[in-house]
């Protein structure tokens, strides 16, 4: 990206007018912000960044430490609130700009109750299956400039190029690419014809096991991990619809992303295909779904 580019996506943000407050998050310290850019709807993600303990003199912590108020003592503990110091080299907060946004992001990073579902074979075909497709094509259009390196080329720190089992493996941009502890990437295999798991059957175990092979064996050549740090798995539903692999480091805690029914380990999705050709094709799915989502309604009617 050259320098003058840079400098217009930075002037974007700063143009942006806050409407309201779509979601606010506790807990993984996000807050959504709804608003607008040149008259057209803009997201913008507000998120504490961790500490990253390279940029920190450990031994003089005090320094960093600017301000002071003690909140409450008791005995041998002290809470206080603090304000620390704050550079280039110590960022406060990550910022996440969606714009223009589209109605599915604006139902996706919206606060929402959520249900579970049973999703059998017959509600994918009749609900799931043609809504999959709306999601394809020029919806997905962003893994495509990944897949071609027309973007985020340079990011990319594995690739397979094979048609078949091939794939690349880059950082999700959730992840500050400092704390190994929070280490999270994302495999998006080259073929096209895979939107979930629902596609998979006995044909596509040697791409799954290659994924899993090239990951545990290069990825710690990367990053200093151990390949037993290592949690591989899909989502269902997915977040979007072309087949991709989340690697994160096993002491990571994802919140809604790891949430019973939705996470799938990638060792359970080979051994599913290896005692069961047609895979998922046939098996009742069970997951929670936001009242947002575009098929809540006929999901949790179907359901009921």
């Amino acid at each position: 990206m050259s320098e003058t580019t840079s400098i217009e996506k930075i002037r974007l943000l700063q143009k942006f007018q806050y409407e309201k407050v779509l979601k606010e998050d506790t807990k993984s310290k996000i807050v959504t912000l709804y608003g607008y850019i040149e008259n057209k709807v803009a997201l913008v993600l507000l998120e504490k960044t961790a500490f990253d303990l390279h940029c920190i003199n450990l031994q003089e912590i005090p320094k960093y430490i600017q301000e002071t108020r003690l909140v409450q003592n008791n005995d041998v503990f002290h809470w206080y609130l603090n304000t620390f110091l704050q550079s280039n080299d110590l960022p406060s907060l990550k910022t996440t700009l969606i714009w223009p946004a589209a109605e599915n992001h604006i139902r996706k990073y919206s606060a929402q109750k959520r249900r579970m579902v049973r999703e059998t074979p017959e509600m994918y075909l009749q609900i799931v299956k043609p809504f999959i497709e709306t999601q394809r094509g020029p919806q997905i259009k962003w893994v495509k400039n990944i897949l071609d390196h027309v973007a985020e080329a340079e990011r990319i720190v594995l690739e397979d190029c094979d048609k078949k089992t091939g794939f690349l493996v880059l950082p999700d941009l959730k992840w500050d690419r400092q704390t190994m502890s929070s280490l999270n990437l994302m495999a998006i295999v080259h073929r096209d014809d895979l939107a979930s798991i629902r596609d998979l059957t006995l044909e596509h175990l040697d791409l799954l096991e290659n994924v899993r092979s090239r990951v545990l064996n290069d990825v710690p050549k990367k990053f200093p991990v151990h390949k037993n740090q290592l949690k591989l798995f899909v989502h269902y539903p997915p977040s979007y619809y072309h087949l991709h692999v989340h690697i994160m480091h096993v002491d990571h805690e994802t919140g809604e992303g790891s949430s019973v029914g939705r996470a799938i380990l990638l060792d359970d999705v080979i051994e599913r295909l290896q005692s069961c050709k047609s895979g998922y094709a046939e098996k009742t799915l069970t997951y929670g779904i936001g009242e947002q989502h575009y098929l809540f309604n006929d999901l949790t009617n179907a359901s009921d």
